[in-house]
C-alpha cells in the first residue's frame, strides 16, 4: 500500500475529531495518505485548521476539506459512537478514555 498501487483501500480512524485523521488522510504526505492525494487547497485548509484555536474557523476548514475532498476522490464518511457503560445509579466516578473507549475504574466509587 505504502507505494501506491492498489485501486482501492479503507481507513479507519478511532479519534472521534478530524485531528489527527484528516491530516494523516488527506494531506500532501499524510502518514495515512497511501494513495498519495495532493490538493493545496485541502493542505491549506488542514493547516488552517489545525493553527487556529477559533472552534467555529476549525468547523467550516474541515467541512470545506469534507467536500472538497468527497469532490475528488471516492470517500464515504462515516461516523460512529460505540463506546458505552451502563451502571447501576450509585456506581461513580467511572471514567470513558476517549477517543479509545476503555473504561477507567481509578477513580471509581460507591455512592450510599
Amino acid at each position: 500500500m505504502q507505494g501506491g498501487d492498489f485501486q482501492l483501500t479503507t481507513w479507519v480512524s478511532e479519534w472521534p475529531t478530524p485531528f489527527p485523521s484528516l491530516v494523516q488522510l488527506l494531506h500532501t504526505g499524510g502518514s495515512g495518505n497511501y494513495g498519495k492525494y495532493s490538493n493545496p487547497q485541502v493542505d491549506a485548509l488542514l493547516d488552517d485548521a489545525v493553527a487556529t484555536t477559533d472552534k467555529d474557523r476549525q468547523v467550516q476548514d474541515y467541512k470545506q476539506v469534507e467536500d472538497i475532498a468527497g469532490k475528488d476522490l471516492a470517500i464515504g464518511w462515516y461516523s460512529r459512537a460505540y463506546t458505552g457503560l451502563l451502571t447501576r445509579t450509585n456506581v461513580k466516578g467511572i471514567v470513558l478514555d476517549v477517543p479509545t473507549g476503555p473504561q477507567m475504574w481509578a477513580y471509581a466509587w460507591l455512592s450510599k
